[in-house]
C-alpha cells in the first residue's frame, strides 16, 4: 500500500465499493483524483481494489493522456 492508497482509504472510510454516476460532480472529483494520482507517478497503482471504478480510471486516462500531449 502507498501513502497516497492510505490517504484515501482513511479520508473515505475504506476504498470504493460503488461507483458515482457518470456527469455528477462525484465522478469528476474521482476523475481528478486519478489524474493528481498519474500525475504523481502513481499510475502503476490505481486505487481501485473492488474494480468498481472502471469508467472514472478510462475518462482519468483519456484525459491525461490528452493533457500531456
Amino acid at each position: 500500500m502507498f501513502a497516497d492508497d492510505a490517504r484515501i482509504f482513511l479520508s473515505a472510510g475504506g476504498f470504493p465499493k460503488t461507483a458515482p454516476d457518470p456527469d455528477t460532480p462525484e465522478f469528476r472529483i474521482a476523475v481528478e483524483d486519478l489524474k493528481a494520482r498519474f500525475a504523481a507517478c502513481g499510475w502503476h497503482n490505481p486505487i481501485d481494489p473492488n474494480r468498481v471504478l472502471g469508467k472514472e480510471v478510462a475518462q482519468a486516462s483519456a484525459e491525461w493522456q490528452q493533457e500531456i500531449t
